[in-house]
């Protein structure tokens, strides 16, 4: 273990890991100082434990067959070491996704520990990082008033910065997840604001994490041992079960059909969630637009936070030359593309049109 003479905790502070104006001392603790008292802080650099970790890791992906490998907390350890943990990973199981949680602010820095960014002198293998700061933007977007930054333009000045990634496509989205607030909760409990959150997370760039019952409108805030509570139904004590369609309320129905036809579509459609290219356009009036195109279909996103029916000219989209009619993925009809297209108060409105 990194040992202090008294109790010493990390500063939390990714930003001194990539401040070329950073203090020594400040970057030893960020890397060396503990998490909290019940979680010391390992030395990835003595080279026995390394090569314990590492080939506790490559164990573990063999005996159970991992797809895929979440290592927490990135930034805290050894950035070295977690270059070689995952050129292991790699060299023995190439094809394991291996992604970092980058709990940090900002763009850059949430950047800097993704695959192939030049600024990183540890030279970061990872497949893909969490997106935080899409995720901080959701909270925002659909809790605050529409502005040339706020609102739903929060959300187009994120992806605007997608520059700063070799691979955009690799980010690891969310809405929520074990550590944060239950996204319903953070919504004021508005059934079309989750819509929102949860139909621009199955359609924006990234690979989506819907945390388990979100599905189900599960509302928990504060207390860990809350946000990871068991779903209800099938334990002993239970009094309802939203495991079966009759133990769920009208809300919680709704919900579970809107995330389960959006996740047909996407494994459905493979190709166009993969390869298509995106386009989005500036948001106006409380309203944000954006669309994915391949060889076969155009997708497209319309979402509204104003609290009534809002119209948007279609005119502005002609370079996409969309057919007249389309197909609105959510209710399976028809949706003529005319001059004027009215999008739900406070909702989301997806269309496919084929070429």
């Amino acid at each position: 273990f990194h040992l202090f003479d008294t109790f010493t905790k990390s500063n939390y502070r990714g930003a001194a890991m990539v401040d070329i104006y950073a203090s020594e001392k400040d970057k030893m603790l960020m890397s060396n100082g503990w998490f909290d008292k019940h979680m010391p802080d390992i030395n990835q650099q003595d080279e026995n434990f390394k090569r314990y970790l590492i080939q506790n890791t490559l164990w573990w992906i063999a005996y159970a067959q991992l797809s895929g490998v979440r290592i927490d907390t990135y930034p805290y350890p050894d950035l070295d070491f977690m270059n070689a943990l995952v050129g292991a990973i790699k060299a023995n199981f190439p094809k394991v996704f291996v992604f970092g949680e980058t709990w940090e602010h900002g763009e850059p820095l949430q950047a800097y520990f993704a695959k192939n960014n030049i600024a990183n002198t540890h030279n970061s293998q990872l497949d893909g990082v969490t997106d935080f700061q899409l995720y901080f933007a959701i909270n925002k977007a659909l809790n605050e008033d529409f502005g040339w930054t706020d609102g739903l333009s929060k959300l187009y000045y994120v992806l605007a910065k997608d520059y700063l990634y070799q691979q955009p496509n690799n980010l690891v989205t969310f809405a929520d997840n074990h550590d944060l607030d239950r996204i319903f909760s953070v919504l004021g409990n508005d059934l079309n604001k989750q819509k929102m959150a949860i139909g621009f997370i199955l359609t924006t760039r990234g690979i989506p994490c819907v945390y388990y019952g979100t599905e189900l409108l599960m509302n928990d805030r504060g207390d860990h041992g809350l946000l990871r509570r068991d779903m209800p139904g099938g334990w002993q004590g239970d009094t309802v079960n939203i495991f079966i369609t009759d133990g769920r309320n009208l809300q919680q129905k709704e919900m579970f059909e809107f995330i389960k036809t959006l996740n047909l579509y996407r494994t459905s459609n493979p190709a166009l969630f993969n390869d298509g290219k995106r386009i989005q356009f500036i948001p106006e009036k409380g309203t944000y637009v954006y669309f994915i195109e391949n060889a076969d279909k155009v997708l497209g996103v319309f979402m509204n936070q104003n609290k009534v029916i809002t119209s948007i000219e279609t005119a502005r989209f002609e370079e996409l030359k969309l057919n007249k009619v389309g197909l609105n993925v959510l209710t399976k009809k028809e949706q003529p593309w005319q001059n004027q297209l009215e999008i739900p108060a406070e909702g989301i409105l997806i269309i496919e049109f084929k070429k």
